[in-house]
This record gives structure tokens, C-alpha cells and sequence, in this order.
């Protein structure tokens, strides 16, 4: 529901020019309005809460509606000052157990940002944003991979948990070589064009001057070896070129949202191959339809140890060796 009223909102945006003052107020009371009443009553936590923040902040931008700002912005399980200030480890990832629903917390900042125009210019600087894409840029292995840890990704590991529109809009706002990098690596796996769907059918393509990208990435130096101590992995490297060996390593951080069972799991990737895939997020589960995930983040279903045959418990904390 959150990116559809935010996809309706930018729609009255356009049309502001042609439309009366009475069109606008309907579209408040009929739909804006309802809408944030139903969410206040009943708010969500975690990304769930998160995708609601982009539409009420281009709401509060046209209207100038001060309560839903407010709200957006301070009092709401996940508003947004708050998350971005407690919401993030000190080595840079959002609260999430999987890298991939991490990357929601920096699409919906950005989202926040560009609906308040220059007064959400501050979501930028704040040290967490910008500490979270080097973070991100150093999960990828040999150029093209990504461990799907959690519920990320899918059968076949294309890597790369950030995608290029975000990376673009983060290379021009910081002009890092290994943000460059990391987008040139998007680009290699992934391609530079894109659909047009509904979910961004009203958002402006971003731009980047691609010589400076090249010229920054070139001075990035070669990723080392990655702890990341608080999350709770490792990557370990070694070799250069096409002799690279790169090791993941969890060593356990008791999440329980879009967790699996899985900590002190491996990966290897060699040769410019993934060498112990996993099955990531192939199939969407709920607790209407739960039974994907009975094998999917089952302990047995990866690269780890299983003791006394039994799962490991998610979102408990304690040592695993």
C-alpha cells in the first residue's frame, strides 16, 4: 500500500497545474487521509513500517500537512530521524537479518529525501547513509557476488544487493572511488537499462557523468579482507586477478526477521565461480503460506553445522561454537 500512494501522490504532483483546489482536498480526505489514519491506528515495524515513510513525506510536501510530517519524521515505530539515528550497526548495515532487506532502509531514506526535496537533504549527510554503501560495496565477491544471507536473493546469485538507480544516486552524492566501483560492477552484472513499470513510472531516472565514474573507480584500491564485527561476518581474500579465492564467513548475529538458520554458514568463491550456492529467497512465504521456508531456512538446507539434528533457533543470543 505505501508505494502506491506514494506512486498516486507524485501523480497529483504532476497534475497539480490543472487541478482545483476542491480535487486536492478530496484527495486528502478520501484517500490520503483514511490511509493515515489506518496506519496510525495499527503502525508497522521493521521495512513493512518503512514504505509507508516515502508516501507521507510527498504528501506532507504538497500539501504542507504538518501532523503527517511530524509523524513521518519522529513518532511512528519506524519513522525515519529515529531509524536512521538507532536503527544501524556501527559497521553500517541496517537492522535487518538479510543484506537484501537492509538495502530497503537506504531506498526509502533516499525515497524521503528526494519527496521533501531540499529539506531532506540532511538524510544524505547523516553518517549512517553514507557509511552504509562502502559497507554494502564490500560484500561483493570477485567483482559479481553477493552471499545470500537470510532472505536474499534467489536460485541464481546475481549478486549485488544494491541496485544501480540507488548506487547512481549515491555516487553523486559522495563521488567515492568505491562507490564508483561498486557501481560499475552493477553495471557488469546487471546491465544499465531498465523497465518502466508503475512502481516508477512518476520517479526521474537519475543521471551520472559515466567518465567520472570510470576515473574515480580506477583509483579505488583492491577490496582486502572484510569484518564486519558487530553484523557479525567476515570475507576473507586472497590472490589478484583471476586467481582470487574469497572466503564469507558467519559468525553469528541473532536476528529473527527474514533470518534463516543458517549462522556459522560458509560460502567460497573462486575462480569466478560461487562454489557453495544457496537457495536464498526463492519463493515468497507468509503465515498464510509458510511452508517454503520449512526447507528453505531450514539449518539443514546450508553450508552449516546442524547439532543433534535439530534447527538452530533464529533471534537467540549466545555463542555457536
Amino acid at each position: 500500500e505505501g508505494p502506491s500512494l506514494r506512486d498516486m501522490t507524485r501523480g497529483v504532483e504532476l497534475l497539480l497545474p490543472v487541478l482545483d483546489d476542491a480535487f486536492v482536498r478530496d484527495y486528502e480526505a478520501k484517500v490520503m487521509r483514511p490511509a493515515f489514519e489506518a496506519y496510525k491506528a495499527k503502525p508497522a515495524p521493521s521495512n513493512w513500517g518503512n514504505v509507508w515513510n516515502p508516501p507521507f513525506a510527498k504528501f506532507a510536501d504538497v500539501t504542507g500537512d504538518r501532523g503527517i510530517l511530524d509523524y513521518m519524521l519522529w513518532e511512528h515505530p519506524v519513522a525515519a530521524a529515529p531509524t536512521l539515528d538507532n536503527q544501524f550497526f556501527r559497521d553500517g548495515f541496517p537492522y535487518e537479518a538479510a543484506f537484501s532487506y537492509g538495502s530497503h532502509y537506504l531506498n526509502d531514506a533516499r525515497d524521503i529525501s528526494s519527496a521533501l526535496g531540499p529539506n531532506g537533504a540532511w538524510m544524505w549527510t547523516h553518517p549512517h547513509m553514507r557509511e552504509a554503501f562502502p559497507a554494502y560495496a564490500d560484500l561483493v565477491c570477485l567483482d559479481r557476488f553477493t552471499h545470500f544471507f537470510g532472505d536474499t536473493g534467489g536460485l541464481v546469485n546475481n549478486g549485488l544487493t544494491i541496485d544501480a538507480p540507488l548506487l547512481i544516486d549515491a555516487f553523486n552524492q559522495y563521488k567515492t572511488p568505491a562507490i564508483a566501483r561498486y557501481l560499475l560492477q552493477s553495471w557488469a552484472v546487471n546491465g544499465k537499462s531498465s523497465s518502466v513499470t508503475l512502481d516508477n513510472l512518476f520517479t526521474e531516472k537519475p543521471t551520472v557523468d559515466e567518465t567520472e565514474v570510470n576515473r574515480l573507480a580506477a583509483q579505488a584500491p583492491p577490496i582486502a579482507s572484510t569484518l564486519s564485527p558487530v553484523r557479525g561476518f567476515a570475507v576473507m581474500r586472497t590472490g589478484k586477478g583471476d586467481d582470487r579465492t574469497e572466503l564469507f564467513f558467519d559468525f553469528g548475529y541473532a536476528h529473527a526477521a527474514h533470518s534463516h538458520a543458517d549462522r556459522l554458514n560458509i560460502n567460497i568463491f573462486a575462480a569466478g565461480r560461487e562454489f557453495i550456492p544457496e537457495m536464498g529467497y526463492p519463493e515468497y512465504m507468509d503465515s498464510i503460506a509458510p511452508s517454503p521456508g520449512g526447507w528453505t531456512t531450514h539449518t539443514v538446507c546450508h553450508a552449516t553445522v546442524e547439532v543433534n539434528a535439530k534447527r538452530q533457533l533464529e533471534g537467540v543470543f549466545g555463542d555457536l561454537h
